[in-house]
């Protein structure tokens, strides 16, 4: 499929939930030029200058949420990008204490309800995206967060190490 995502100038927090063969930053960010000025993942991050991406964030993984920071609105536009998650089997994320900066991993937006089990919700104390945050208090998420998007990325927080997936979307 042609993966097309919407960017605003400034920081975009977001993921891949389809990828190329060729996941380098090059390859993915080569039609945004010089608009597209630094990539940012949890731990490791990369600079554009004049075309050469320079850091130690070299390629793009199905799992990983990036900030993505653009001058000027642009459409990234990535074409045969192969979907990461499919209704047989989704991303499996290796959560740990604290903030994990992760995707979301498919075609279709969820309600948080229905993307997160609820074998987990004694694991996660809040997930926060772009401008948007919800808490697990008392049973029920409560915030501005209720939906989780295709193309963005999530900062979950947790009380604890474990492994994750989300629920495949409908």
């Amino acid at each position: 499929l042609d993966l097309e995502i919407n960017l605003n100038p400034g920081a975009n927090l977001t993921s891949f939930y389809a990828l190329p063969e060729n996941i380098s930053i090059d390859a993915i960010f080569l039609g945004l030029g010089d608009n597209a000025q630094y990539i940012i993942a949890e731990g490791a991050g990369a600079f554009n200058q004049s075309g050469i991406w320079y850091g130690s964030l070299q390629q793009i993984e199905a799992n990983r949420g990036y900030w993505l920071i653009i001058e000027e609105d642009a459409v990234l536009t990535i074409d045969d990008a192969i979907p990461t998650s499919t209704y047989e089997s989704t991303v499996l994320y290796n959560l740990h204490y604290g903030n994990n900066l992760i995707s979301y991993p498919f075609s279709a937006g969820q309600s948080i309800d229905d993307a997160i089990d609820e074998t987990y919700l004694n694991n996660i104390f809040a997930i926060a995206g772009g401008g948007e945050a919800a808490q697990f208090i008392d049973g029920s998420w409560n915030g501005s967060l209720d939906y989780l998007e295709p193309n963005k990325g999530y900062w979950v927080v947790s009380t604890e190490s474990f492994d994750f997936n989300f629920n495949t979307s409908a």
